[in-house]
């Protein structure tokens, strides 16, 4: 019973780390395509009015 209860426990913990480590990737991936994203559109500004 302890055993499950243990296996259990690890198994909880394993989930919650995996779900703040998507978490945070998710808000990576995010900043990095916005900022990709505002690169592009200086490049097009600059592009256009030179």
């Amino acid at each position: 019973m302890s055993l499950r209860t243990a296996a259990d426990l690890e198994r909880v913990e394993v989930a919650e780390r995996w779900r703040r480590i998507r978490r945070i990737v998710v808000v990576e991936v995010l900043v990095m395509g916005w900022l990709a994203g505002c690169q592009r559109l200086a490049q097009y500004g600059s592009a256009s009015s030179a």
